[in-house]
């Protein structure tokens, strides 16, 4: 996006992105952006079965979203998304973090498109379920 539209359009896609996330969490949650283009999600008193749920839930609303539209651009992505879970995967917070990008980075250098799970690996059919239904 930045290649094509220029960094201000960039940035005006991470804030949407960030504002429908943080639409899309309970009020126990938190959202941060972290890095360039990457989020956080924090999501206390869950169990990382629904935690996988949950992102499942979210990878399904960021690629089949429509971006940017308000500034007559329509912008796709194909999310890449990574979860670890407290205290199941580590018990520290750089652990998880780790472990979360490490998720992350074996869906973004695969086949993209899709969750993977600390300890797990990428989870199956996200991408071509959500493409089907």
């Amino acid at each position: 996006v930045n290649d094509t539209h220029g960094h201000l359009v960039g940035s005006r896609l991470l804030a949407e992105i960030g504002n429908a996330l943080k639409a899309h969490c309970r009020l126990i949650d938190f959202a941060f952006r972290y890095g360039g283009d990457e989020f956080v999600l924090l999501l206390p008193q869950t169990s990382k079965e629904n935690a996988l749920n949950v992102a499942r839930r979210l990878h399904k609303l960021i690629r089949e979203s429509v971006w940017l539209e308000k500034e007559g651009l329509k912008i796709r992505l194909t999310p890449s998304l990574g979860v670890a879970s407290y205290p199941v995967d580590s018990r520290t917070k750089e652990g998880l973090l780790h472990l979360a990008d490490e998720a992350m980075y074996l869906v973004k250098n695969t086949h993209r498109d899709s969750v993977a799970a600390a300890n797990i690996g990428i989870l199956p059919n996200t991408a071509t379920a959500e493409s089907a239904g």
